[in-house]
């Protein structure tokens, strides 16, 4: 896929997301460095490993998944475009899960060494981020009671 400006990204279009201001736009774009894409199946984040990146998910399906003691995959969340990958590494050092695509992926690759003038500089943004966080923790959470009420059945 030919490199798309952030000011002609279609996914900014669209209801779900926040409206970016001119300043908030502006500091995303400086975010961006780069745009990739990767084919059905392929291994974007290993799991324990740190590559330092942030990504975007722009087109296409992934899944984030945990390995199990026997080394198989245990799905843990579908990502579709919008979805921010990498985050849980960038924070923490490392991450306990791994990202694959499902589909051929477009993804934005993003400097994750602004995010400490994300929170200083453009708190609506910052707050946007959290909100989206808090909601993927919800559905994970909801997701975690629905297997427990399915073990004890």
């Amino acid at each position: 896929m030919n490199f798309i400006p952030c000011e002609d990204c279609a996914l900014r279009r669209l209801a779900l997301f926040k409206k970016f201001t001119a300043p908030e736009l502006s500091f995303v774009r400086a975010l961006k460095n780069n745009q990739i894409d990767v084919p059905a199946r392929r291994v974007i984040i290993e799991p324990g490993r740190f590559a330092g990146k942030l990504y975007t998910l722009y087109a296409g399906w992934a899944y984030r998944y945990k390995l199990t003691s026997t080394g198989q995959r245990q799905i843990l969340q579908i990502l579709l475009p919008g979805s921010l990958i990498g985050l849980q590494q960038l924070m923490l050092g490392d991450s306990e899960s791994g990202v694959e695509s499902l589909t051929p992926v477009t993804l934005c690759v993003l400097t994750g060494r602004s995010l400490d003038e994300l929170f200083q500089r453009h708190s609506d943004l910052s707050e946007a981020m959290v909100v989206a966080l808090t909601e993927e923790q919800r559905r994970a959470d909801r997701r975690l009671a629905l297997v427990a009420k399915q073990e004890w059945r």
